[in-house]
């Protein structure tokens, strides 16, 4: 076994169609026993409809995108020059694209733990680990906890101290002693609910089909699952890993996913799709347009590649619907295709998510509940490429 650029082991195919992080069987009724693939782009940067697009315009093959709601017709962050807006988002999914949520503002979905030990009057956390990124949503509540005690706070800011530690400032003392070798900090339940509905409902009120989450940083966790289960299908990238999903074993909230062009090498990805035609297996390939090594030439070789191995290339919607998953509905996508000069409709089945009046929490209307919290800072998407792993200790 090797390490891998995103720093977990790297197993053999053989070991990986296996498994290498065991993911929860479900036992749902599939409706097909052909290979797919799922492509999918991260934080909706205009380059997806720069780049991405009309690859898959020309090669007649849909994707799945993961907006951040609050970006989009903005700035978006500064990893991308601009994010899409309504009018490139709606010809993208006109065409077949899935639009899925990637949270209101690029927030990590999973908790961490403190790099220091918390006095009863200290009104700064200190969170430690990569993509570490609370500190940067002011007006969000934060839990800190231990197996024992737990207290919420809002967070009002950050900063760092002079041994240049990022901190979060928070609108009272905490009251209580906690100690960083036990203690870990996370959004409270009442905010996992808001930044995920409240994504959802912004763009479906843009008039966009929303069923599924796409998690910031690939961080998914088995707290992140409890709440997104209330308004999603399912989430695209729940263990970061190699992207091959066994039939039989698909669980919506437990997907694997890989990269196809940064964080890896062609060779592995190439094994990769090999496992997904031999096994009539789902493969989910993620890469992010706005690095420059993500080009035309490199989507459209992952696109063919798959095409030469017979693997179907659908949306993850489409997928999680043929893996037995969610209501169905009929639509129609319209494609071209390099091969044909006459367009070519095909009717699909799409995944339908239980409305969100059905999912209302305890807190009661999710709009009511979260109307004081006012504006909340934002922080800027950077590809979550360390281990993000379901199993870690919440």
């Amino acid at each position: 076994m090797e390490l891998s650029r995103r720093g977990f082991l790297k197993l053999s195919t053989s070991t990986a169609l296996a498994g290498a992080v065991t993911a929860t069987t479900v036992g749902a009724q599939s409706t097909t026993e052909n290979a797919q693939a799922v492509i999918v782009y991260d934080d909706g940067p205009v380059t997806d409809y720069q780049k991405a697009f009309p690859v898959h315009k020309d090669e007649g093959v849909p994707a799945s995108i993961g907006i951040v709601s609050e970006w989009v017709g903005t700035d978006g962050s500064g990893s991308m020059d601009r994010a899409l807006n309504k009018k490139e988002l709606t010809e993208m999914e006109s065409f077949g694209f899935e639009i899925m949520s990637h949270t209101r503002e690029h927030t990590s979905l999973k908790s961490f733990p403190l790099a220091k030990d918390i006095a009863p009057d200290d009104d700064r956390a200190y969170p430690n680990g990569t993509h570490a990124s609370h500190p940067f949503h002011a007006g969000y509540e934060v839990e800190i906890y231990d197996g024992d005690s737990s207290v919420t706070r809002n967070i009002v800011g950050s900063g760092r101290n002079d041994d240049d530690e990022l901190y979060m400032k928070l609108d009272k003392p905490v009251g209580m002693s906690f100690d960083a070798d036990s203690a870990r900090e996370r959004l409270s339940p009442k905010t996992m609910r808001y930044i995920l509905r409240d994504s959802k409902r912004t763009l479906e009120s843009y008039g966009f089909t929303v069923d599924n989450l796409l998690a910031p940083y690939d961080h998914f966790t088995e707290y992140s699952e409890k709440f997104t289960k209330e308004f999603y299908t399912g989430v695209a990238n729940a263990i970061d890993s190699n992207g091959i999903n066994q039939r039989g074993e698909i669980d919506p909230y437990g997907t694997r996913r890989d990269y196809f062009i940064e964080f890896t090498d062609w060779s592995a990805v190439r094994d990769e799709l090999d496992a997904v035609a031999e096994d009539n297996a789902l493969g989910i390939f993620g890469a992010h347009t706005q690095r420059d090594e993500v080009t035309k030439s490199k989507i459209r070789r992952m696109i063919r590649a798959a095409k030469s191995r017979d693997i179907e290339i659908v949306t993850l919607r489409q997928a999680l619907a043929d893996a037995g998953f969610g209501a169905t509905r009929t639509t129609t996508t319209t494609n071209t295709t390099t091969t044909s000069t006459t367009p070519k409709t095909t009717t699909t089945m799409t995944t339908h998510p239980p409305s969100t009046d059905s999912a209302e929490s305890s807190d009661g209307s999710m709009l009511e509940t979260f109307e004081s919290f006012g504006i909340v800072g934002g922080v800027g998407a950077v590809a979550g490429f360390i281990l993000g792993r379901r199993s870690e200790s919440e």
